[in-house]
């Protein structure tokens, strides 16, 4: 497995790696490396067709070029660099430490059991319920009660998407604590974890031979991330300004060893009033 060592020469550059929310960077890049399959003409066309959504940019893209030459293309495209993927959690400063220092390890569901006690005993009925989290332990992990969780290391390629759309990892930490307080303490356990640390946004960047199977565990035709990218640009072909504002996705990335520490770029570190409670 390659470190970012390897790739001699990237840095935080954007010509040095591919970020998904960066539209106003590889936009321009992306029409110059297509300007020998999706001509002028039909840049114009899609700009033209003033659409409302993304999906409707996508839709005159695609009826106006010969979509697997241009999937194709981008594929190669975005398999030259390292890939941009964010992880994000609620850690408190001694846990943002170790995965600087260590990398981020796959999940083994008895390393819950430290944040879960951390943060749940502070019910007043903890007392009470505590026996309930072996319980939890065993369903979750061994039983896959809310799926398979165990051996796996998650990221996602928009930081926008995390921080915007599926932020409850940053407002109560790993799904599978939200699962194992649910099962603990109910409505209540899930409150506390809001409590416990800090919200946190790992940026990484990762070998393109290591994220692109990362994408696409399941995919079945164009694999990821190029259904991501190519109807993001064609939007942006008709309203950059609109499509820079709006850019994110849920495509997430699955890794199965630990990914190494030299591969975070940044670490940021988030505000609760970011996130309102609901």
């Amino acid at each position: 497995m390659r470190t970012l060592a390897d790739f001699f020469g990237y840095g935080d550059e954007m010509n040095d790696h591919f970020d998904f929310d960066r539209l106003d960077i590889w936009g321009p890049e992306l029409t110059t490396r297509l300007e020998d399959i999706v001509s002028p003409d039909v840049r114009k066309r899609v700009a033209d067709s003033d659409p409302e959504f993304v999906e409707d940019a996508r839709d005159t893209f695609f009826g106006l070029v010969e979509a697997d030459a241009v999937n194709a293309a981008v594929a190669q495209w975005v398999s030259e660099r390292p890939i941009a993927a964010y992880h994000g959690s609620r850690l408190t400063e001694a846990e943002i430490a170790a995965i600087q220092e260590s990398g981020l390890r796959p999940l083994k569901i008895d390393d819950r059991r430290a944040r879960l006690v951390r943060a749940l005993s502070n019910h007043q009925d903890w007392t009470g319920n505590s026996h309930r989290l072996d319980e939890a332990l065993e369903l979750h992990g061994k039983g896959e009660r809310a799926g398979r969780r165990e051996g796996q290391v998650h990221l996602t390629l928009s930081r926008a998407g995390l921080v915007k759309s599926f932020n409850h990892y940053l407002t109560h930490g790993a799904e599978v604590d939200q699962h194992l307080a649910n099962h603990v303490l109910g409505d209540p356990g899930i409150d506390l974890l809001r409590r416990d640390g800090v919200p946190v946004v790992f940026r990484c960047l990762v070998p393109p031979e290591i994220a692109i199977p990362a994408c696409n565990r399941f995919t079945i035709g164009t694999p990821y991330p190029v259904p991501r990218i190519v109807p993001q640009w064609a939007y942006w072909l008709a309203k950059p300004e609109r499509a820079i504002e709006c850019i994110q996705a849920d495509c997430g990335l699955v890794l199965y060893t630990q990914m190494p520490a030299d591969w975070i770029g940044g670490v940021e570190r988030l505000s609760d009033n970011d996130f309102p409670p609901d």
